[in-house]
């Protein structure tokens, strides 16, 4: 992976470590502590007898505790930076601009991993469009969409109407940034909200919750309209 320089970001704090993305980055992805032979770990990394099986020190294993720096590194660098974040808010604004075009009185609003900075560098933006409840869910996707494709605001702009909650998906011109756009759907705004208390009152949950959509996400296993597993559903298995 290439290195990503951070400028600014979310503030992770597991174990009592805090570590702050956007503090000494100006060099790039920092490195993490070398380990292993030689490269001064504890000589109660080794049994008396001489073998290399593991002695627990202070309730930890060798391997525990190489496993913590290891998730600690990956997320200083996977956090978003202020710039990625910036240019995100930029897409959101570009979207709600065209929305109005059509529709004054909309409400559009961000939710799901942006409100909660557990979206990954290619993550998806979920934005919730909120209309008058006579207003009709899938002649008004449509409306947006093609107003969206006029606009040149978004590629490959489609509404996916064969599902329980019809969505229109695409592209932003500006990051490539897929998008989901709902109608009236008041779920996934509530829900940031209440994952933005959970991270609150356990920092260590952030750094789990991105370590596994890093892993659903290389396997193809994150889109919830094919069957994947989505942000919620993670942090909920976390407390299953």
């Amino acid at each position: 992976m290439t290195s990503r320089k951070k400028t600014g970001g979310l503030r992770i704090n597991i174990k009592g470590m805090t570590h702050s993305p956007g503090g000494n980055r100006g060099k790039g992805r920092n490195k993490p502590k070398a380990t292993g032979s030689g490269s001064g770990d504890s000589p109660n990394t080794k049994q008396r007898d001489g073998t290399n099986s593991p002695v627990k020190v202070g309730g930890v294993t060798p391997w525990t505790s190489k496993l913590q720096d290891e998730i600690l590194s990956f997320i200083e660098w996977i956090v978003p930076t202020a710039v990625e974040h910036q240019t995100r808010l930029l897409v959101i604004k570009q979207i709600r601009q065209q929305v109005f075009m059509d529709y004054p009185g909309a409400t559009v609003i961000p939710s799901g991993s942006f409100v909660t900075g557990l979206y990954l560098p290619e993550g998806d933006i979920d934005i919730v469009v909120q209309l008058n409840a006579d207003d009709e869910v899938v002649p008004a996707l449509k409306t947006i969409a093609e107003r969206l494709r006029a606009s040149k605001v978004g590629q490959g702009v489609r509404v996916i109407d064969r599902v329980r909650v019809p969505i229109i998906k695409l592209n932003s011109v500006y990051g490539d940034f897929p998008i989901d756009i709902p109608i009236n759907q008041q779920g996934g705004i509530r829900t940031g909200k209440l994952v933005n208390q959970w991270l609150h009152e356990l920092p260590a949950l952030r750094g789990m919750v991105m370590t596994v959509k890093v892993i659903l996400s290389r396997q193809l296993l994150n889109e919830v309209y094919k069957g994947g597993t989505g942000s919620f559903t993670v942090i909920l298995g976390k407390f299953v």
